[in-house]
């Protein structure tokens, strides 16, 4: 018993970090201090939306909700693939160090004779109603 104990205090003691398959580490610091080994910008991903009352799990952009102008997939490992992950990036800016309040995002309009508007409109307010969420 007490050789078991003194195993697990010598290896819990040892060990401070851990690797996971297909994610390097990233070395963030202040935009002042940015360089080839270090960046100053965090990458903010969205995946799939889905819901405890529902089966259906649907993709981000599958909402009408604001976008990025320039939307691209980053590379998944095989469990994200395995999973059905459907990752993208965001619009949303984040700078390691740089304190933010209330950005201006986007902003949408919807006219009320446009059929098109209306459906998006009910479908998010339908999955509002499901509690559809990001997991």
């Amino acid at each position: 018993m007490w050789s078991r104990l003194v195993a697990l205090v010598v290896l819990s003691s040892t060990a401070h970090s851990f690797y996971l398959p297909a994610y390097a580490p990233v070395h963030y610091c202040p935009p002042s201090k940015e360089g080839k080994h270090c960046q100053s910008r965090i990458d903010v991903f969205v995946n799939r939306l889905s819901s405890i009352n529902s089966l259906l799990a649907f993709d981000f952009a599958k909402f009408d909700l604001c976008m990025p102008e320039d939307v691209y997939h980053p590379r998944e490992n095989l469990g994200q693939v395995v999973f059905g992950d459907r990752i993208i990036n965001s619009p949303y800016g984040v700078t390691f160090g740089v304190s933010k309040k209330c950005t201006f995002l986007c902003k949408k309009e919807y006219a009320a004779a446009d059929s098109s508007a209306l459906a998006k409109i009910d479908f998010l307010v339908n999955s509002i109603k499901k509690n559809y969420n990001h997991y």
